[in-house]
């Protein structure tokens, strides 16, 4: 249960994190009324052949019963099909993103990110500070690049990719 719960915080610190990422100030507000706009587009991967775990991609779907479908369709519409054990292109997962924020709301990116836990490979962790510091080995776990996880576990290494 303990894990459980650390995992959750350190997915919900890491999506407000990445909501507040993907968020830009915008300049012709006063600084009085200042006020955060989505970005135009979807972020781009650093390498358009980095892969999403399917399972990952799963929570985009899974985290709540209401709208799957839409969430589904949103995914087929970008030529995903995830299952557990597939790969998604990072770009149209990305995409996909860009749609649910603008078509759905951007809360539910929010909701997707704590989701993630469920469905994604993460190292054991205890409580959140460890959570934390195994952040990036959680994202590479769950990545690879030309067929290759980026995160070797019987090593620790880390490859570069992303």
């Amino acid at each position: 249960m303990r894990r459980t719960k650390a995992l959750r915080l350190c997915a919900a610190a890491v999506q407000s994190l990445c909501a507040f990422a993907s968020w830009r100030f915008n300049p012709h507000v006063p600084a009085e009324t200042l006020r955060l706009t989505t970005l135009d587009a979807a972020p781009a991967p650093s390498n358009a052949d980095v892969e999403v775990d399917g399972g990952t991609v799963l929570s985009f779907v899974n985290f709540m019963k209401t709208g799957q479908e839409k969430r589904q369709n949103i995914l087929n519409r970008h030529g995903i099909f995830a299952e557990a054990g597939s790969w998604t292109n990072q770009q149209k997962w990305l995409d996909a993103f860009k749609e649910v924020a603008t078509s759905v709301g951007d809360l539910n990116l929010f909701l997707i990110g704590t989701a993630i836990i469920d469905n994604a490979h993460f190292p054991p962790i205890s409580h959140l500070e460890e959570g934390l510091r195994l952040l990036n080995v959680a994202y590479h776990m769950n990545h690879r690049l030309n067929g290759q996880v980026l995160f070797n576990p019987a090593t620790g290494e880390i490859l570069e990719g992303i």
